[in-house]
């Protein structure tokens, strides 16, 4: 329990347009650790980017007595696919403590309870969210059980890869690949929901979610198509948040920070993408909604180039793509592409043991990176 003195230095709320420049220092300064760290920032506006997360959106910040944020957490509510059934879920995200309150329970448990009352009677009876397989400190801390803290439960490995696309090598011929119209938006989106539904946690899309803040700044224009005659083979999408949400460097763990430049070397006398400077953004979109009949991998390819050539087009270096590392076609992305790996865990987080999902050895997890 909270002596007064504890519980009188801070308080945990939901936030409100006036935390903003407080939330941008947060996210500045507590990057994501790994061997990379990461800043994942949100210029102009935070709370306006986590539209694209889900079509229900919380964030709860910790304040001290001067209004200023010691933490955030943020509860995203998704249209899933669970078991092949429709199912709203939630996603636990954007987790950052300032150094006031770093290693504190009590604050952490009241953002926790905060987000965990934020359910609903028709969403699944837990949450998920993902760590970062090198954050040691934060799965030490979560997975031990404490009982202030809700149940952390690991379901399903994730691999993000940052491919570059300059070093990309291109097929020198393929498959004819077709922009969306309006006409195509409906095969486009039931093609996708369909091989979604095979997925645990995959979304479902509506067509009208290309109108609305889920899918801000991503025209029907910058989505495409393998199709043979009326039937869709294939979709993907470019993806470019850079006008609501920014990834910088701002270090490297010691050893490799020590290293860099030796590093450097030999990555380009490989021809691997190169180490960023610290300080530096990633200019990146995302690879989005791509998805291929009986997981083909020659329709994998042609796809992924066609996105690949389009992201050049648009003088981007990098494109991200998420995907469960157990599904074949991540071999086929490390066998093409010369792509920086970044490993993470996903959990079901949930406040007690009954309500943790039971997954089949054999499912696969669809989260789509671009919304994490």
């Amino acid at each position: 329990m909270n002596t007064p003195r504890q519980q009188s230095a801070w308080a945990v709320e939901p936030a409100c347009p006036l935390d903003e420049p407080s939330i941008q220092e947060l996210l500045a300064e507590k990057p994501m650790r790994g061997q990379m760290w990461l800043s994942l920032q949100r210029s102009p506006s935070f709370l306006d980017s986590l539209t694209i997360e889900g079509h229900r959106n919380t964030c709860h910040v910790a304040r001290d007595k001067t209004g200023r944020v010691l933490g955030m957490c943020s509860r995203s509510v998704r249209r899933v696919w669970f078991n092949g059934e429709p199912a709203e879920l939630g996603y636990l995200g954007n987790l950052r403590t300032s150094n006031a309150i770093k290693g504190r329970i009590a604050p952490l448990a009241a953002g926790f309870a905060a987000c965990m009352n934020d359910h609903q009677a028709n969403e699944l009876e837990f949450d998920i969210t993902s760590i970062l397989a090198d954050n040691k400190e934060a799965q030490r801390l979560l997975e031990r059980g404490l009982s202030a803290l809700p149940r952390y439960s690991y379901l399903a490995p994730f691999r993000t890869f940052v491919m570059p696309v300059k070093q990309m090598r291109m097929l020198k011929a393929g498959r004819e690949v077709a922009a969306v119209d309006s006409l195509w938006l409906t095969p486009y989106v039931q093609f996708l929901n369909h091989r979604n539904r095979d997925y645990q946690f995959a979304p479902i899309w509506r067509e009208d979610d290309f109108s609305k803040p889920l899918l801000r700044n991503l025209p029907v224009t910058n989505c495409y198509m393998i199709r043979d005659n009326e039937r869709v083979l294939a979709t993907g999408a470019l993806w470019d948040q850079r006008a609501f949400k920014q990834t910088r460097i701002l270090g490297y763990e010691p050893r490799i920070r020590h290293f860099r430049h030796l590093i450097n070397v030999g990555l380009t006398m490989l021809r691997q993408p190169r180490l960023p400077a610290v300080g530096s953004s990633i200019n990146l979109a995302y690879v989005f909604q791509l998805q291929v009949l009986d997981n083909d991998p020659s329709l994998f390819v042609h796809m992924l180039d066609h996105l690949v050539a389009s992201a050049r087009s648009k003088g981007l270096d990098y494109l991200v793509i998420g995907m469960d590392p157990r599904q074949t076609l991540a071999e086929t992305i490390i066998k093409r592409c010369k792509a920086r790996i970044i490993e993470s865990r996903i959990y079901a987080v949930s406040r007690t043991c009954n309500q943790v999902p039971q997954l089949d050895p054999e499912d696969r997890v669809g989260l789509e990176v671009a919304t994490l």
